[in-house]
């Protein structure tokens, strides 16, 4: 977690993400859900991740959040979320269901069912009340629309886009994230921290 780690672990990391090996930009298809920024943003971040995964909780609550607010929202920074559900996983596409049917509303509903869904992971993985945790941030329209929309049979087909774009791309563990600059791509496994990553990012966007 960010707040346990000692602040000479920072440089650390830092010069791992910068010693990982880069290859040529190559877009991927933009299946994901892009949660702020936009396709010509300088910097670009896919993160693949699963609703369920702890580690994945951290990493948006505590880092891709705050890059959203800072850099997204000036369009510096695209991110764009695929999910990238595992078998022992029990609920992580009916939730990715629900992420799909709320951005055919709005962005900011989406986000609305992302902070729900991962601020309160300890509960509905456990019972599987994705609902009653939905129904806790969303207007009442807006949460009836969601259950409508994510009855559409066109969804699965979505997620199974996002899975099968994960296993092309050699993927075996969540968090994983691709960060595209200008002419190079970097692949990293597992949470970065937000001072790692805005230092990265702060060396490209002035």
């Amino acid at each position: 977690m960010l707040s346990k780690l000692k602040w000479t672990t920072f440089p650390i990391l830092f010069m791992l993400l910068l010693s990982m090996p880069a290859y040529p930009t190559e877009p991927m298809n933009p299946i994901g859900k892009i949660l702020g920024g936009s396709l010509e943003s300088p910097v670009r971040i896919e993160v693949f991740s699963n609703f369920e995964c702890t580690v994945c909780r951290e990493y948006y609550l505590r880092t891709i959040k705050r890059i959203l607010e800072e850099y997204s929202s000036v369009d510096k920074v695209c991110v764009i979320y695929h999910d990238f559900p595992f078998q022992y996983h029990k609920y992580d596409r009916e939730a990715a269901r629900y992420v799909e049917a709320a951005s055919r509303i709005s962005r900011e509903a989406m986000l609305q069912v992302f902070d729900a869904l991962y601020t309160d992971q300890a509960n509905w993985s456990e019972n599987g009340e994705l609902q009653k945790t939905l129904k806790k941030v969303l207007s009442k329209e807006d949460f009836e629309k969601i259950m409508e929309l994510s009855k559409d049979p066109e969804m699965k087909p979505m997620i199974d886009a996002q899975y099968d774009l994960a296993i092309k791309s050699g993927l075996n563990a969540t968090p994983t994230s691709f960060i595209f600059s200008p002419g190079k791509k970097q692949r990293v496994e597992g949470l970065l921290t937000y001072l790692v990553l805005k230092t990265f990012i702060d060396k490209i966007v002035k």
